[in-house]
């Protein structure tokens, strides 16, 4: 048997399908799964899971790992919980694009979002790069991880618009020039596009994506279609029952309008919960030809 080859055996196996765990073995040939059961193949390399659960990498799909990705391609300590896919640059916030002078905005914004201090980034985000794609390119070398990245709506007001972003809606101008970074990010290779409804900045400012109009929204959600996939990920206003209420029924229609998909998180356990999953159910219900229209969301907690 290849040197490159394990049999994991007696393990409890949760496989990811739904099913019921069973119990039972898995045989690992030059890092591929090739059969799981009850294997017979004799391997120098042996692992006896016995009272140890063996699963499929969790896929961790709300992080902030923009900046830690950097210095630490494994988004430690994630990937010692079982964590072998992150999703990063939700919240509107992406590290890209960027201009000269717009990181001083970029670190007040994940100074409260994520806590990440100035004097980190200082010592370890170079901010080398202007577009999403050079973005990209700077982190792969490293990764130890699989990553899925999102380009943050505020990042792309912002480097569009400037000071402004945080002053008033985009020109007509202005939303081509977005339309355009979304367009081109999602050709080299980001998962959709992150907005949202409640952050702040580090003095209490609302966060560029707060100031965009519906006009705004649906193009660069539409721009996030361009390679047949992507998702808009944004976080309701959760502070506010009515206005989260409202912000969901708007992700209902950006989704019938541009046809993407629509994520939020997190939807927070109230008195009023159930009206939130009674909206979503008729989100799900709602059809645009033959495409049903889901809305989906991380966690109820």
């Amino acid at each position: 048997m290849s040197d490159n080859s394990m049999v994991i055996r007696n393990a409890t196996i949760v496989d990811g399908t739904g099913g019921d765990p069973f119990e039972g073995d898995v045989f690992i040939k030059d890092g591929i799964i090739q059969e799981v059961g009850n294997i017979s193949n004799d391997c120098d390399k042996q692992i006896d899971a016995k009272g140890l659960i063996l699963s499929p990498g969790f896929i961790d799909i709300h992080t902030h790992f923009d900046p830690q990705l950097c210095w630490d391609g494994y988004a430690t300590p994630s990937i010692e919980h079982g964590v072998t896919t992150v999703v990063t640059g939700n919240c509107s916030l992406s590290l890209a694009p960027i201009r000269n002078g717009g990181e001083n905005k970029i670190i007040s914004m994940f100074q409260v979002i994520e806590d990440i201090k100035k004097p980190t980034f200082e010592e370890a985000v170079p901010f080398s790069w202007e577009s999403f794609g050079e973005y990209l390119d700077h982190i792969k070398p490293g990764l130890g991880i699989n990553v899925g990245a999102l380009i943050g709506h505020s990042a792309v007001r912002l480097y569009v618009m400037g000071e402004d972003s945080q002053k008033r809606e985009a020109t007509d101008d202005e939303i081509k020039q977005m339309v355009e970074i979304v367009e081109m990010a999602m050709k080299h290779g980001a998962l959709g596009v992150s907005s949202s409804y409640v952050d702040v900045d580090e003095n209490f400012d609302p966060v560029p994506s707060r100031f965009s109009c519906i006009k705004e929204k649906m193009a660069l959600a539409k721009a996030a279609t361009i390679t047949g996939r992507g998702v808009w990920q944004v976080v309701p206003y959760f502070i506010d029952m009515e206005t989260q209420l409202k912000n969901i029924q708007e992700l209902g229609d950006i989704s019938i309008e541009t046809g993407i998909m629509c994520t939020f998180q997190p939807v927070l356990s109230t008195p009023d919960a159930p009206k939130a999953e009674r909206i979503m159910e008729a989100l799900q219900k709602r059809e645009i030809g033959s495409k049903n229209i889901r809305s989906n969301y991380a966690s109820l907690f």
